[in-house]
């Protein structure tokens, strides 16, 4: 396509981020990536089959769509932006009968003239080309084309004019709105053209338009419009006004970039900018003004510094829920853009102490520790009870006195667990071993007074820990493999446990370790939501000691869902998922 001479395109039209709007997400998912006929044709099937209102329903909907700051009517005919109008309607009161002079009434206009579409529905009530306009005006308009007027044969007293059109390829009488409004009805204009594309059976063929088609030198003509009177806030509100009643949305206005895409051969698509800033308390990556192509995405993490959290995250003034690594992706990218992350200075954070019975640990229950600072435990085993080991954040420390958390800047939990003198050594269960690149992981549930673990391949000694509940076997060798564990305790040494098998193969991937979950602090008997980086197949809570409290199986889902217990005790917890191979991703819980 071939645009005049003095058709300068520049993209400055959306350059403010005030251009926020409401659709849902994902409104114009099916047409990203399109140009062109394609293009046209998806945003056609979005905004297709809209809710079809009645002629008289209107008068009522202009109230909504078409109301000034000040609750008159907003007639783009009569308007002077910037300066006092040379009379204003009041809804209702002023809509016309009959009329003789400016001034006198509002009525409907048909911005697309009716007889354009034979009269036809649901375009004779399409609030998108439907506008309160003086009755005057609207007459002396009539059903001329849009244009550009060289010598004005009437002007209105807004300066609307009606003459001879003087732009290149028409030479009939066209009718001119003023500067203001030209990109107004020019977006109207692409509406129905994409609205009604293929809708179009018996529409006129005149010297403006073909069914649903602009002729060459109107759409040139409107593509100026529309570049040089930018999308304003009245048309955001209007869009989103008309989305309310009739159930669609005008693209053009909520991506001008479209009118180019469908319509000139030639783009090459936009640029936009992407401002991204952090408050006091934390960073964000990447940061300052980073340029975008049209339709691209742009992720950003925010991090907060030591003894902070994020507080809110807004992109466009609106927030945003971070991912669980707090990353976000901005999608789909068709405007200037700003990203702002805050922070908050961290109230505090919580240990959780507790113990099983058989002694007692100090201080106990929720503690609450300043950021930074340091909190000492003490663990003390009642008569005829020893201390079997310590548990801090899910690891076993051993027989130990006392613990100190230092420079605490997270939730933590501790828990001491008694035995008797003289209890048995239990064997361990659940042994399960999960096999990777060359190496296989192997886990087990804790033993309460266990010291040790000893762990088995095939039947050999491989490798005693102690302080964990994990070994990682390397340089294996390709095959079936079988595992077991022997438990230590302090007063004697368990049977070995039931054997676990798996299949090692050179190139296997090792499963990532990626898990969100929420809400979290949560309820008892409330829904606990999981996701996961890769496929579950098992979901378990269990108490700090590893004693399972609640089970859900899942069939190969990155999204799952269970239900706690309604007589589980306030405190924090652990959630082990389980992948089809069994291997073990843990996060901590808490619960109110």
């Amino acid at each position: 396509m071939k645009f005049s001479g003095h058709f300068v395109l520049f993209l400055a039209f959306i350059s403010t981020a005030t251009m926020a709007v409401a659709q849902p997400a994902g409104y114009y998912s099916s047409a990203q990536g399109l140009t062109g006929t394609a293009l046209r044709s998806a945003l056609h099937n979005i905004i297709d089959n809209h809710d079809q209102q009645s002629y008289s329903s209107l008068w009522y909907h202009f109230e909504d769509t078409d109301a000034k700051p000040n609750g008159k009517v907003w007639d783009m005919y009569s308007d002077n932006p910037g300066s006092t109008p040379p009379y204003q309607f009041t809804f209702g009161n002023d809509k016309c009968g009959t009329y003789h002079d400016e001034g006198d009434c509002y009525n409907r206009e048909h911005s697309w003239p009716k007889s354009w579409f034979n009269d036809g529905y649901p375009m004779y009530t399409d609030l998108f080309h439907l506008y309160p306009t003086d009755g005057k005006v609207n007459g002396m308009r009539s059903n001329y084309p849009f244009g550009e007027v060289g010598s004005a044969t009437w002007v209105s007293e807004n300066g609307s004019k009606l003459g001879y059109c003087s732009y290149p390829g028409y030479s009939g009488i066209v009718f001119e709105p003023i500067d203001e409004y030209k990109g107004d009805f020019a977006r109207t204009y692409f509406y129905m053209c994409t609205r009604y594309y293929g809708e179009d059976s018996g529409w006129e063929n005149n010297a403006m338009i073909n069914g649903a088609n602009l002729k060459t030198w109107a759409l040139n003509m409107m593509l100026e419009w529309h570049v040089n009177d930018p999308v304003s806030q009245k048309e955001i509100d209007r869009n989103n006004a008309v989305y309310q009643i009739q159930g669609n949305r005008n693209p053009f206005i909520d991506n001008p970039n479209y009118a180019q895409m469908i319509w000139d051969p030639t783009w090459s698509g936009g640029t936009y900018q992407v401002t991204l800033s952090a408050g006091t308390g934390g960073t964000i990556s990447p940061s300052g003004t980073q340029t975008v192509n049209e339709g691209a995405d742009l992720t950003f993490t925010v991090t907060p510094n030591s003894c902070h959290e994020i507080n809110i995250v807004k992109v466009n003034n609106v927030a945003v829920a971070l991912n669980y690594d707090n990353t976000y992706t901005i999608q789909n990218i068709h405007q200037n853009t700003t990203v702002n992350a805050t922070f908050a200075s961290s109230s505090g954070f919580m240990i959780a102490s507790s113990c099983n019975g058989g002694g007692t640990i100090s201080p106990s229950g929720n503690v609450t520790v300043n950021c930074g600072s340091n909190k000492t435990f003490s663990i003390t085993a009642d008569e005829g009870y020893m201390i079997a080991n310590v548990v801090v954040d899910g690891t076993a420390k051993g027989i130990i006195n006392t613990y100190t958390f230092t420079n605490v800047q997270s939730d933590h939990t501790i828990n001491a667990v008694f035995v008797e003198e003289g209890a048995g050594c239990q064997p361990t269960q659940n042994v399960y071993a999960d096999a990777g690149t060359g190496n296989v992981s192997v886990s087990w549930d804790m033993v309460p007074n266990a010291t040790d673990y000893e762990v088995y391949r095939d039947g050999d000694h491989i490798a005693m820990v102690s302080g964990t509940t994990t070994y990682t076997d390397s340089n294996v060798s390709a095959g079936t493999h079988c595992y077991s564990v022997v438990t230590y305790c302090i007063d004697g040494i368990s049977e070995r446990s039931a054997e676990t098998c798996t299949d090692v193969n050179v190139g296997l991937n090792e499963t990532g370790n990626a898990i969100a979950i929420y809400p979290n602090p949560i309820g008892k008997g409330q829904i606990l939501y999981i996701s996961s980086d890769s496929p579950m197949d098992r979901i378990r809570i269990t108490d700090l000691s590893g004693r399972t409290l609640a089970v859900e199986y899942v069939e190969e889902a990155a999204t799952a869902s269970i239900e706690l217990p309604r007589d589980i005790q306030a405190g924090f917890y652990l959630i082990c998922i389980s992948d089809s191979k069994q291997q073990d991703k843990i996060t901590k819980l808490i619960i109110r």
